[in-house]
């Protein structure tokens, strides 16, 4: 699990998302940290799903689960 990280991370691989990558996801990965959502997203490297929330600084926090989150 990481908390409040300035960028998506990967709990499985911790591959840290880049710019483009938050760009071409389905999800508005931007829009979703000032909105405090949630989204499930899957890992470009590794493949695996995981969870994924926004807050409002904008940061974001990643779990294996949506429970966790």
């Amino acid at each position: 699990m990481h908390y409040e990280k300035n960028a998506v991370t990967c709990p499985h691989c911790d591959h840290e998302y880049t710019a483009d990558e938050m760009n071409e996801c389905q999800t508005d990965l931007w829009a979703l940290a000032p909105r405090e959502e949630t989204a499930d997203l899957e890992c470009p490297v590794c493949d695996k799903t995981f969870f994924v929330k926004g807050s409002y600084r904008p940061q974001y926090t990643t779990a294996f689960a949506e429970e966790e989150l």
